[in-house]
């Protein structure tokens, strides 16, 4: 039986999958929701969240963009209601 050849390096999601984590956090900006967001990525929502475990910068863009995306909704809902925010 062979032996499972050994990791060189620690996995880091932003070596490893930088062009999923891209697309990632361009779908969490536009306001999609994070299961939405991991599948416009090409990957399962889990598979984010562990990501996120390993990685702090990740877990902290991931919370920024969620922001981003939950302001541009805010304010798109803003201005095609009419309502003023003043």
């Amino acid at each position: 039986m062979a032996k499972a050849s050994k990791v060189d390096h620690e996995f880091d999601p932003w070596k490893d999958r930088h062009d999923a984590i891209g697309r990632l956090l361009e779908a969490r900006e536009a306001g999609k929701t994070l299961r939405e967001a991991a599948a416009a990525a090409g990957v399962h929502v889990a598979t984010v969240c562990r990501w996120a475990e390993v990685s702090d910068m990740l877990d902290y863009r991931l919370r920024v963009a969620a922001r981003i995306g939950n302001r541009r909704g805010y304010d798109a809902k803003s201005k095609s209601s009419g309502d003023a925010l003043f």
